[in-house]
């Protein structure tokens, strides 16, 4: 059956190539299902899909050197563009990851599947780590379009490592969005 109680925000031809964002992350999750039977990616593989095979360390998909408006979707680059919201998911190809994922800095938060660890990454395993087993939040990876520019801020934040905790009955899910994986077989 189709997703239930999901947002129709797309009524505007200029975003119905954007990210899909105002969703919660049991309807993230209901619509990758519905589509295909895909899953939200873990925190690992959405990291991994950011910055390439091991052993990249790069902070963005790019490389070390921060972003610029030809490479990422922050707040400078709208106020200087005049485009104030979530571009089309298939602009800025400099900032293209290794495996060929755009808008993985800027643009739109993503959740993952994984419920939000502090400290999860500390003692976690080395390979493919899934997560804590319960929580009260998930987790969001990626700055979005309304974050400041990275070079802007003192410290590389907003970068394929960042991640953020967000429950499901968050107030403002706008600048959330998600993208589906499909299972490994």
């Amino acid at each position: 059956s189709e997703p239930t109680d999901i947002p129709y925000y797309y009524d505007y031809p200029e975003l119905q190539d954007a990210p899909v964002g105002g969703l919660r992350h049991h309807q993230a999750e209901e619509f990758c299902d519905w589509d295909g039977g895909r899953i939200l990616p873990t925190e690992a593989q959405w990291e991994k899909a950011a910055k390439g095979p091991y052993p990249e360390n790069t902070l963005w998909p790019w490389g070390d050197d921060y972003p610029t408006c030809e490479q990422a979707n922050f707040r400078e680059c709208y106020l200087q563009n005049y485009w104030g919201r979530p571009m089309q998911v298939d602009t800025l190809p400099a900032g293209i990851s290794y495996y060929g994922l755009y808008h993985v800095v800027g643009n739109a938060k993503e959740w993952v599947s994984d419920y939000f660890g502090e400290s999860y990454y500390a003692s976690s395993p080395e390979t493919d780590p899934l997560g804590p087993d319960a929580g009260e939040m998930h987790s969001i990876r990626s700055g979005y379009y309304d974050f400041d520019l990275p070079s802007s801020i003192i410290g590389p934040m907003y970068n394929v490592s960042f991640r953020l905790a967000c429950t499901d009955n968050h107030s403002d899910y706008s600048g959330i969005g998600f993208r589906c994986a499909r299972h490994a077989y």
